[in-house]
């Protein structure tokens, strides 16, 4: 089957092809029928399969680009996710100029108002932060025609669910719900009932057709257990060391025996990851943490340092076991276990992305043991195999790979496309307006309408989606470009993405 199977527009179609969509995944296949018509739609599917397209194509698909509120609105637990739920959908709408904003915590609420009050037609946003512009009347629904719980499982839960029901009941009736997890929550039916009409349900777990067409072929993440300290079994540490040593010990034996090249360390607390940040940073230059503590600048550019690495460490709480997409994950590493069966889900998922292989070992001491012994507990980690974590090699040596700057650094020029997004200096401040902007490309030689895409308008700067690879025109004249008879500096933007 293809794209163009689904009666898409040529500018969907386009922008699908770009980002290398070639063609549609299981859950695609089966799911973006079912939202074209309207329907309510439950999806339950592994990570890394095309979640984020199901839903994404068929919203962009169908976006009216002259209504200027909100059509789309997307929630989602945590600020990794929303941006990058927010990135893949504005890829694939960059062509029907489909504006999105997201919207989240620890950033500047001000210029998230500014990019409001301008034309948006999508919006993906944290809970809490949604939450507080509708509480300060910021953001208009009243044009909300669908509806997205992106981790649904994890947003009805305690703690997330007060505050999404406040959030639906200012959202129009007439409107289509799209529910969206990897896992299934014990409430499965409840939420049916609550929230969805008569909704098609996709779960990849029941669906045969899914299993065969879409799993056997890809390889499975290999999963192992090692145990840090059982009397019962073999040891591969001093005993006289403490329980921290024990485990960072092996998890140096590992990432030296699996050779890894990108590596995940989950643990528990934030406390416990700056802990493991702070060790491995004497081995490893290009290692990186994130936790929740950290203020967002802090949490993107540590995710945009461990991408541009062939080799490099990411220690991290849950915030990026959802929302983390990077395809070359190749081992994660539970320091501690998670004792809910959805949150090993979700952790182990950021391996084996795109049909790629994986491993994933958990830590589990004999503490582990006595509270997984608990009632509560819904994992048995005695189910996997044992990780032979002995080794004798020098690690210092080994991880000297991992410290050679230029080599190791991932060239991320980017090719050739035919949308570039150019920075303009100059904003709300300047009392700039997206019309001021329209008026000064149009007047470069080569640039139609037609050329200009997206044009958010923040506080200080403004970024403009320039398409039909006309960005060269424009940055050729760049030193003559004037709004109000002043020059506006300009360039590429740094993150094309």
């Amino acid at each position: 089957m293809k794209f163009s199977d689904f009666n898409l527009s040529d500018e969907v179609l386009k922008a699908l092809e770009e980002i290398d969509y070639k063609e549609p995944a299981y859950v695609q296949e089966t799911t973006i029928p079912e939202i074209l018509s309207g329907r309510d739609v439950l999806i339950i599917e592994a990570t890394g399969k095309g979640k984020t397209a199901s839903f994404g194509i068929p919203i962009c698909e169908n976006i009216k680009w002259e209504i200027n509120a909100p059509q789309a609105l997307v929630i989602v637990p945590t600020r990794e996710l929303a941006i990058q739920v927010g990135k893949e959908i504005e890829s694939i709408g960059r062509y029907k100029k489909v504006s999105v904003q997201v919207i989240y915590g620890k950033q500047s609420y001000e210029n998230e108002r500014l990019l409001l009050k301008q034309k948006s037609h999508v919006i993906v946003a944290t809970v809490g932060r949604l939450f507080d512009h509708i509480s300060k009347e910021t953001i208009d629904l009243s044009q909300v025609k669908y509806f997205v719980m992106d981790e649904f499982d994890e947003l009805t839960k305690p703690g997330f669910i007060e505050k999404v029901d406040s959030i639906i009941e200012v959202l129009p009736l007439e409107r289509q719900n799209i529910f969206v997890s990897a896992t299934i929550p014990e409430n499965v039916g409840q939420i049916l009932n609550r929230y969805l009409d008569n909704a098609y349900v996709f779960n990849y777990l029941t669906d045969t057709e899914s299993q065969h067409i879409d799993r056997n072929s890809e390889p499975e993440i290999d999963q192992f257990v090692l145990y840090v300290s059982d009397k019962n079994r073999s040891l591969y540490v001093d005993s006289m060391k403490s329980d921290f040593e024990k485990r960072m010990e092996l998890i140096k034996n590992i990432l030296v025996k699996e050779n890894t090249f990108k590596s995940i360390i989950f643990c528990n607390t934030q406390a416990m990851t700056d802990k493991i940040y702070n060790s491995l940073k004497e081995y490893v230059q290009t290692s990186y943490k994130i936790h929740g503590d950290m203020p967002q600048k802090e949490r993107v550019k540590a995710i945009n340092d461990f991408k541009s690495y062939k080799r490099a460490i990411l220690v991290s709480t849950n915030v990026t076991a959802r929302g983390i997409d990077i395809d070359d994950v190749d081992t994660v590493i539970n320091y501690e276990a998670p004792f809910e069966s959805e949150k090993y889900v979700h952790r182990i998922g950021r391996t084996a992305r795109a049909g790629k292989t994986g491993k994933a070992i958990t830590l589990i001491s004999s503490s582990d043991i006595n509270l997984m012994s608990k009632e509560e507990t819904k994992l048995n980690y005695s189910e996997l195999k044992v990780y032979d974590a002995s080794f004798d090699d020098d690690v210092r040596t080994y991880f000297r790979s991992y410290n050679i700057a230029n080599p190791n650094r991932i060239n991320r020029e980017k090719k050739q496309a035919d949308v570039t997004k150019i920075y303009f200096r100059g904003g709300k401040n300047k009392k700039l307006r997206t019309t001021d902007f329209v008026g000064l490309l149009c007047n470069v030689d080569g640039v139609l309408f037609d050329d200009i895409g997206v044009i958010k308008v923040g506080k200080e700067y403004t970024i403009i989606d320039i398409l039909n690879n006309k960005a060269d025109l424009i940055l050729q004249e760049s030193s003559n470009l004037k709004i109000k008879g002043k020059k506006i500096y300009t360039r590429v933007a740094k993150h094309q993405e």
